[in-house]
């Protein structure tokens, strides 16, 4: 998947597909395919076709949950005294 996305971007895809109990994206096409469930495709049987608004919406609250994970992060990191400010 490092094709598609950065390695911080594959771990929050991930952690997502574990916590929703999908099956974790081993390719480009499972990638993008959660990456529209983040934005809400469901991919029943009778759905339509995945297109390309559920793909940009779906990445854009993959980049959200990413910030997110790094505010946490920097937080966190922060007041274990981690960080040093100068």
């Amino acid at each position: 998947m490092q094709v598609l996305l950065i390695d911080t971007e594959s771990g929050v895809l991930n952690d997502f597909a574990c916590n929703s109990r999908l099956k974790l994206p081993d390719n480009v096409g499972a990638g993008v395919l959660t990456m529209a469930r983040i934005a809400g495709y469901m991919n029943r049987k009778n759905d339509p076709p995945l297109g390309y608004h559920k793909i940009r919406e779906g990445y854009i609250q993959l980049a959200k949950m990413l910030q997110a994970y790094e505010l946490a992060y920097y937080t966190m990191a922060q007041n274990k005294g981690w960080l040093h400010h100068k």
